[in-house]
């Protein structure tokens, strides 16, 4: 039955404010922390607020799992509606959300009840799984169902994401003030996805928007998209970027509603403003 099923994820998902409503999905918010200050991910500060302190703010940011209690507040509220709960974690290689989950179904004395996905993907991609799982829960099908067809296209998630400068790699710690300035200079754009255990990984570059462009153009042609599943573009910050992507790709993938949203605090502290990505399900499993 249609309200049989609740599903939760997590924050990373980028599905927040009207999505939550639209898709019946409930979100429970990663913490993100600035020096002293931390705020919950879409609860006490918001995606702008997020980015705004990301360009003025001294410190560095940080994420963290949510806690096993804000999964088991709502897995309990699905005991008392007698409701199944399907949980769509983001990627186990990047994250511990998963075991949070886990402890909180046994807190709730509901294990039973509870089936827990490791997406093996974040944002846009984990948006996508999230979308097919509402829309399959809606056609009446079974949780049981649902995380079959969720095993299966998990593997088949591609991405490209284009950063749009090095700021940020350098203040996550992961490139020398040196290489910064550098790469800055000549116009190195980072191209990042996710590999098959799911944790993030730079697989190249281009140098200027432009050929970095004609790349995912490329990326796209040659790994065929299933056009049974939908495709997600993300950005961080401003979309002018991502804006120059829908342009570039819709039409090689098929493209037929444009899904455009703001990536959130786990991947957009790293990426910083500017950067863009499209998410899709492909015919094969990414390697």
């Amino acid at each position: 039955m249609k309200n049989n099923l609740m599903i939760i994820t997590d924050s990373c998902s980028d599905v927040r404010g009207e999505d939550k409503e639209k898709y019946n999905i409930e979100v429970v918010p990663m913490t993100v922390t600035f020096g002293e200050e931390s705020y919950l991910e879409g609860e006490t500060i918001s995606i702008d607020e997020f980015y705004e302190k990301l360009v003025n703010s001294k410190a560095f940011p940080k994420t963290s799992q949510p806690s096993p209690e804000a999964f088991e507040k709502l897995i309990t509220k699905a005991k008392e509606d007698g409701q199944e709960v399907l949980i769509i974690c983001i990627s186990s290689g990047l994250s511990g959300t998963c075991q949070s989950a886990h402890l909180a179904a046994s807190l709730a004395e509901y294990e039973d009840h509870v089936h827990i996905v490791d997406s093996l993907n974040c944002l846009t991609g984990l948006r996508l799984l999230i979308k097919e799982a509402a829309k399959l829960r809606d056609e009446g099908k079974t949780v049981q169902e649902i995380v079959e067809v969720l095993e299966d296209i998990k593997h088949r998630v591609r991405y490209f994401s284009i950063c749009d400068t090095l700021e940020y790699f350098f203040k996550g710690g992961r490139l020398s003030r040196a290489k910064m300035i550098i790469g800055s200079i000549v116009g190195i754009k980072p191209f990042i996805d996710l590999d098959a255990q799911g944790k993030i990984r730079q697989f190249g570059h281009g140098i200027g928007v432009n050929r970095s462009l004609r790349a995912v153009t490329k990326f796209v042609t040659d790994n065929e998209r299933d056009t049974k599943y939908g495709v997600c573009y993300g950005y961080t910050g401003y979309n002018d970027n991502a804006l120059r992507l829908i342009e570039k790709t819709k039409d090689i993938l098929g493209v037929e509603e444009i899904d455009l949203t703001q990536i959130g605090a786990a991947s957009g502290a790293h990426i910083g403003p500017g950067g863009s990505c499209v998410a899709y399900i492909s015919k094969e499993p990414r390697k």
